[in-house]
């Protein structure tokens, strides 16, 4: 992750997340969890997005292994919607 960005972890499991408190302090790096709502919600939520009723725009998608390539597609510009990391490689 980039300096000061964004970890928004989601789950309707607890795993583990391979990230130490030491990455989050020296990176700058902010953790958005969800308030406000039930696990109903996050439920619903999910099921919107697996039928495509939401969307939102994904312009790439890599392992955590590969985030030096993430990078460099964000350094180049030009992309338009959200480039997700995968903590586990898939």
């Amino acid at each position: 992750m980039r300096l000061g960005g964004r970890l928004c972890p989601v789950a309707n499991e607890f795993l583990d997340l391979p990230i130490k408190v030491s990455d989050l302090v020296s990176k700058e790096l902010n953790v958005h969890g969800v308030r406000a709502s039930t696990r109903n919600d996050q439920r619903i939520v999910t099921e919107l997005v697996e039928k495509r009723r939401v969307r939102v725009p994904i312009h790439a998608m890599f392992p955590l292994s590969e985030i030096a390539a993430a990078h460099r597609l964000l350094d180049g510009g030009e992309i338009v919607g959200r480039i997700v990391l995968h903590p586990w490689d898939v």
